[in-house]
């Protein structure tokens, strides 16, 4: 059986959201290239007052992705509130 059967999106979910600053997960996507090679995709929404500590978000999800759940390559996309875009970005 190859890992990503395996992969319990909830206890993933619920790692990630222990995670300081983020405010949800979700459109999580899990595959394999081969048995031994597993990716990971996922958007996580970060909370207004963490936006500017997205880098250490990522870098601690990334920990997450290998070391509790054996994903050699995740990417993860930082999502924004509408208030967020509101402060940070004036167009």
């Amino acid at each position: 059986k190859e890992q990503t059967e395996n992969f319990s999106y909830n206890d993933f979910e619920n790692a990630v959201l222990s995670v300081k600053g983020v405010k949800s997960v979700g459109d999580i996507h899990v595959w394999s290239q081969n048995p031994t090679e597993h990716h990971l995709t996922c958007k996580v929404t970060v909370k207004i007052e963490d936006v500017c500590d997205c880098d250490r978000i990522i870098g601690k999800i990334d920990e997450i992705c290998r070391t509790k759940f054996g994903i050699e390559h995740a990417t993860i996309q930082p999502v924004y509130t509408e208030q967020a875009l509101q402060r940070f970005c004036k167009t």
